[in-house]
């Protein structure tokens, strides 16, 4: 117990002292410590001299009795083997020194961290509300998607189908009409009793298939043909077939597509200036035929059939799937210019549909019969959102597919179309479809 430091207050410590070091270098007992001094210092009041050392010392007047080592000097002496063990190696002095710097560093940096978050607090909860923004505004977003979806698709299958003719007029033109989407969508429109007129480059072909939908569907058919890729030549001769026809629906279907997926440097000048000449300008130039009539007769219907490949940059498909881009933000914008003129102006974006035009991935999208459905199914679907939807797939699974390539980043979808596009090009290669 050390002793307190005035009379009458407690002792500053009570009980056993514990030092570092004690273990391995005890205190020595009050004995001990006096035959140590005793031997360092010489001890006047013992052994067979004492008596002559005690006249001596009286003599020379230091009558003072001997008095035992000062604390300090004994604490001195056991702390000196410690501190020197501390100076020159790894003591528990050295040791308490690091863990208590550890201790503070903890302590430092905690208290830095509820500083930066006390002072970034109004910035975090204004990343909170943005955050939660988003959320809802996406979550809208999609529960507005999929009421589109159904009223598209499932709706219209429930009420009895619009009258096109009353609607938009007697008459429809279809390019692109001998096979594929152009060929179904033409049939669905005369099973509707609109007549139909066919553009195509094939005169057998034309008046092959004009015979069969007025045999089938008892309506009148008429027959253009015109090779769209030859460039603006072909027009005029199209401009004075239609001159005062009651012209109310309007389908762009003719295109064009590479033989397979293919890197554009691959591709042919004749090839480049096709997708042009027949993707882009006929579209621009059957509208700018057409669609004066409609403005006057303040009614009518524009499809412009584009493609699933315009949602995104589509590697492979690079001249193709801008030629279809083009298409789907000229309709967009030509339904802007005259939708308040009585004109629906629809893009029609399909995906992969089995058609002549894709039959180069018949090995590998044919089992796939959901996600690719026939000309014939597609039509039936994408003639019911006429005049409801001036942008739609036209068929409800690939309304999915649009709405996921909406919603996936754009590296992700050109990653996918990478592979797809590749195996659709070795599969087309390996089996000579050119």
């Amino acid at each position: 117990m050390i002793a307190p430091l005035w009379p009458g207050s407690p002792p500053l410590i009570s009980g056993p002292v514990s030092l570092p070091g004690a273990e391995t270098h005890p205190l020595p007992s009050a004995s001990t410590a006096t035959n140590r001094f005793s031997r360092n210092h010489g001890d006047t009041t013992a052994g067979p001299e004492a008596p002559a050392r005690r006249a001596r010392a009286t003599a020379s007047g230091a009558s003072r009795p001997p008095t035992l080592p000062a604390r300090s000097q004994v604490l001195g002496e056991w702390a000196g083997p410690v501190l020197e063990e501390n100076r020159t190696g790894d003591g528990p002095v050295r040791r308490a020194r690091r863990l208590l710097i550890a201790m503070a560093a903890v302590d430092s940096f905690y208290l830095l961290y509820r500083e930066i978050g006390r002072s970034c607090h109004c910035y975090v909860e204004a990343l909170a509300l943005v955050g939660a923004w988003y959320m809802t505004r996406k979550c809208f977003t999609l529960v507005c998607d999929s009421y589109s979806l159904i009223r598209l698709h499932f709706i219209p299958k429930l009420v009895s189908r619009a009258d096109l003719v009353k609607q938009y007029g007697r008459w429809a033109v279809v390019t692109g009409s001998t096979a594929g989407i152009g060929k179904a969508y033409a049939e669905e429109l005369a099973s509707r009793g609109i007549n139909i007129i066919l553009i195509s480059r094939s005169k057998e072909k034309l008046e092959a298939v004009a015979k069969d939908i007025a045999e089938t569907y008892k309506v009148e058919t008429a027959v253009i043909v015109a090779d769209f890729s030859k460039g603006r030549e072909v027009y005029s001769s199209i401009k004075e077939a239609l001159r005062d026809q009651d012209i109310g629906i309007l389908v762009n279907n003719v295109g064009v597509f590479y033989s397979y997926p293919e890197y554009f440097t691959r591709l042919s000048e004749d090839k480049v200036w096709e997708i042009v000449n027949v993707n882009i300008a006929a579209a621009n130039m059957m509208v700018h035929i057409v669609l004066p009539g409609m403005v006057q007769r303040k009614r009518g219907a524009i499809v412009n059939v584009s493609s699933g490949s315009c949602c995104k940059p589509t590697p492979q498909m690079a001249a193709y799937s801008a030629s279809k881009a083009y298409l789907d933000h000229f309709s967009r914008a030509l339904h802007y210019e005259y939708a308040s003129k009585g004109i629906f102006i629809q893009s029609l974006i399909p995906f992969f549909i089995s058609t002549k035009m894709t039959e180069f991935g018949d090995h590998i999208l044919s089992n796939k019969f959901l996600f690719v459905p026939s000309a014939k199914v597609y039509a039936r679907h994408a003639v019911s959102t006429l005049g409801i939807s001036r942008r739609t797939t036209g068929y409800w699974i690939h309304s999915i597919q649009f709405l996921l390539a909406q919603y996936i980043p754009e590296w992700f979808w050109v990653w996918g179309m990478q592979i797809l596009n590749s195996a659709l090009r070795r599969d087309a290669v390996s089996h000579r479809i050119y």
